[in-house]
């Protein structure tokens, strides 16, 4: 689960890096081509805001069901 988490989180950090190093280095002035990186790096921030949330998500449930496991009250079974 974690190999698959940091694999999903690296690739959008991945594309944004390759994404901003394009911009930066290529030198074609046609603004179409500058609003393609330009979407495909808001794409790729959507995505890992996206993922973030998620990880963040299953991390607070994982505290919850902990913090319940562990209260005096709950029935082990």
């Amino acid at each position: 689960m974690a190999w698959q988490q940091s694999h999903e989180l690296r690739r959008p950090v991945a594309n944004l890096l390759s994404l901003c190093d394009l911009l930066i280095n290529d030198k074609d002035e046609r603004e179409e081509i500058k609003d393609y990186y330009i979407d495909s790096i808001l794409k790729s921030t959507k995505e890992l805001d996206v993922i973030i949330k998620s990880i963040i998500l299953l991390a607070s449930e994982n505290e919850f069901v902990n913090e319940i496991k562990n209260n005096p009250n709950y029935p082990h079974q």
